[in-house]
């Protein structure tokens, strides 16, 4: 309580504060009490015995009429810069969604490419842009300004009018760690606007982000995300979209995570393929990457010297990560990427791009040396742009396939049914749906199936389709297979145990026998579509807790030294000129 409180008088300490060292030292309630006081209630205090006690008794009153205390739960940041290029209304949908998968802050650093030299209100104070301005308020419009920080972008100009945006980034993350550091986060994710963090078990709140993160060995620091690359779907190529809420068909990740480490065998198979080669899709199993696949990182904020280290990674006083021991591959989070799905954006980018840029590779030179030669006479100008985006970021065809595809997970801890796991094509309707395992395994015909049976109201995996029993079973009524959400059980040869993990997902196959996995983010939301106002559980969580700071407040000034400080502060306040006395005196008088 900061307003009417003695100085150094505190409540006792939360979970998360005990046990550090304190640099100064500790005094006796009734020593807190008599600080900032008139002599005579000083010597009032010292002469009441029972004081003390008193005192503890309505801090404890205070803490529990707390309704939110604080856990040792395991808290998150973001941190990413943006220029808001696909919309200010897309940017806050991107960070309404963060923090309804439970991300505690979000650092927002916003860059306005339309300001070059910021003009100055003051000595060494600039004016705020326009672009940040407009998402500050309309953050605000949707509750989020306590829980989203927008603030300026940390730009390094590399010449005129040209932009460093490595180093804009790295600086903004710099200022991001000494932030969350100072509000007492355990790590700080870096991301761009155009990606998105998924917990493949479906779940979301704080609760589970944190179960994932702490799955991380204590020596590591930089905990490495595994990166899915959307394939555009939308037809209307010019047309600005929320491509978060349009967009669901990801490109699965061949034989690598993201630190470098071999995918297993029996790996997820919603979202990897064991084995071929990455940059042709596994022999076009997948479409490969147009963008970069080595994913991103968090950064674990207690470790000493914590920096970025480019866009991908973070390194500390230690050195490098991945030489030190002190990496870590995320098991149950991964990164959705969303890039080139405006063509303005995706124009714009390539345009300035020259053989100077560290990214002239792939796709990138590809599609600056076509736009270059599309500008050229004769080249076939923006047609030939066009046509040469919808080739390469666009999915031909349909946007779902005719046959109907899933992918069955079964984790280790579904052994020994976990080879099982693997993509199922569906294959029969009859009483309930049926699927056949189409792996390359099953080349001499299927070995696993999984199959419905609506009367009782159960999905089963096993070599008998159509039978009451098999190998994994889960009582759910969803006709979609991919929609199951109660738990699997698996049969491990003496009884029936739960498979934590095991999943169904949704895999879409296009005309040319490519993979994608169907992910659709706006799930995280309900059925129900995201109010105009904000979220309602957004709206509650950013407001203040008007019920512990009255009971804070009140269960201080049953006590005269507080009351007395607190009612000496209120009085200078009330003779305060309250802000725009100036413009309305009388009105400001009245009030």
């Amino acid at each position: 309580l900061s307003l009417g409180q003695p100085r150094n008088a505190c409540l006792p300490p939360t979970e998360r504060d005990r046990g550090k060292p304190s640099s100064r030292p500790r005094r006796s309630h009734r020593e807190a009490a008599a600080l900032g006081c008139t002599p005579s209630q000083r010597k009032t205090i010292h002469s009441a015995g029972g004081r003390r006690e008193a005192m503890e008794a309505a801090a404890k009153a205070a803490a529990a009429a707390a309704d939110t205390p604080r856990t040792n739960q395991t808290r998150c940041a973001i941190a990413t810069t943006s220029c808001a290029a696909p919309g200010v209304d897309v940017l806050c949908w991107w960070a309404t969604y963060h923090i309804k998968l439970g991300v505690d802050t979000i650092y927002l650093y916003v860059h306005d490419a339309s300001v070059v030299e910021p003009k100055k209100k003051a000595q060494g104070v600039a004016a705020p842009s326009p672009l940040l301005l407009k998402v500050q308020e309309r953050l605000k419009s949707l509750n989020l300004e306590r829980q989203v920080l927008a603030l300026p972008a940390l730009s390094h100009q590399k010449g005129a009018g040209t932009v460093d945006v490595v180093a804009m980034q790295e600086r903004d993350v710099h200022d991001a760690i000494r932030r969350a550091r100072a509000s007492g986060f355990d790590w700080l994710f870096h991301v761009d606007d155009d990606e998105l963090l998924h917990l493949t078990s479906g779940k979301f709140g704080k609760g589970e982000l944190a179960k994932v993160v702490e799955k991380a060995r204590d020596s590591t620091f930089n905990l490495r995300l595994d990166n899915l690359e959307v394939r555009r779907t939308f037809p209307e190529i010019k047309e600005p979209y929320n491509f978060f809420e349009e967009e669901t068909h990801f490109k699965l990740r061949v034989a690598l995570h993201a630190d470098g480490s071999s995918v297993k065998k029996h790996h997820d198979a919603r979202f990897y393929i064991h084995g071929g080669n990455p940059a042709s899709g596994a022999d076009n199993t997948t479409a490969p990457f147009l963008s970069y696949w080595n994913g991103k990182s968090g950064g674990r904020l207690s470790e000493p010297g914590l920096k970025p280290c480019g866009v991908h990674f973070f390194g500390s006083a230690r050195g490098d990560a991945a030489r030190n021991g002190a990496q870590d591959a995320a098991d149950g989070l991964v990164l959705l990427h969303y890039p080139f799905c405006h063509f303005a954006t995706w124009r714009h980018k390539f345009n300035v791009l020259d053989a100077t840029q560290r990214s002239d590779w792939g796709h990138y030179r590809a599609a600056r040396l076509k736009i270059v030669e599309a500008m050229a006479p004769g080249g076939g100008g923006e047609k030939a742009i066009e046509e040469f985006y919808r080739e390469a970021v666009m999915l031909k065809g349909a946007p779902t396939s005719d046959v109907e595809h899933v992918a069955v997970n079964l984790p280790a801890s579904a052994r020994p049914q976990q080879w099982r796991t693997g993509v199922y094509k569906r294959i029969d309707d009859g009483e309930g749906r049926c699927y056949a395992r189409c792996e390359k395994a099953d080349k001499d015909g299927p070995k696993s199936y999984l199959w419905n049976i609506p009367s009782k109201k159960m999905w089963l995996v096993g070599s008998t389709p159509g039978a009451t029993t098999g190998a994994a079973v889960a009582y759910d009524e969803a006709e979609d297979p991919s929609k199951i959400g109660a738990p699997w059980c698996v049969y491990d040869g003496s009884a029936w145990v739960k498979a934590a993990g095991a999943a169904v997902g949704a895999i879409n196959v296009d005309g040319e026998g490519r993979r994608y996995a169907v992910v659709d983010a706006k799930r995280i939301f309900g059925d129900a579509p995201l109010p105009t106002g904000g979220e309602e559980e957004v709206k509650r969580r950013s407001q203040p807790d008007h019920a512990r700071l009255a009971a804070i407040v009140l269960a201080a000034l049953t006590h005269e030294p507080y009351a007395a400080v607190f009612w000496r502060a209120c009085e200078k306040a009330a003779k305060r000129e309250p802000p725009g006395a100036e413009r309305k005196p009388e009105a400001c008088k009245r009030a």
